[in-house]
């Protein structure tokens, strides 16, 4: 199990515990289904991440990265890289922030290239 961001989050997946809120009440139960009404539940309770079963950080970031393209990610990596030069990229915090830096970015590189793809 992992902690994993609810931006990421996918229906096959399965809560590994339950999600409180700032009180301790429940909000969604332990084993719940990732659905798109608990991803709406989520999203109106201010969470951003939750454990789930079988499945690791690292593992969702590396479907993530898959999934773009190899040119533009292999950019803005280096980009990070320069931005992030003084920063300690082993600490977790760090490590989150070029992390989200580098698929926010990527993503909207390639949302700008789509539209030059169909002409």
């Amino acid at each position: 199990m992992g902690k994993i961001l609810t931006s990421d989050l996918r229906s096959d997946m399965v809560l590994a515990n339950a999600v409180l809120d700032h009180k301790g009440s429940v909000i969604l139960k332990k084993k719940s289904p990732i659905t798109k009404k608990n991803l709406k539940i989520l999203k109106m309770w201010g969470i951003t991440e939750v454990d789930v079963e079988d499945v690791e950080r690292e593992e969702v970031i590396a479907q993530s990265r898959s999934k773009m393209d190899p040119v533009i990610l292999n950019n803005v990596e280096s980009k990070a890289m320069k931005l992030f030069q003084r920063a300690n990229t082993d600490h977790p915090v760090i490590k989150e922030l070029m992390h989200q830096y580098i698929i926010r970015s990527a993503k909207a590189h390639s949302e700008k290239e789509e539209p030059n793809a169909a002409s």
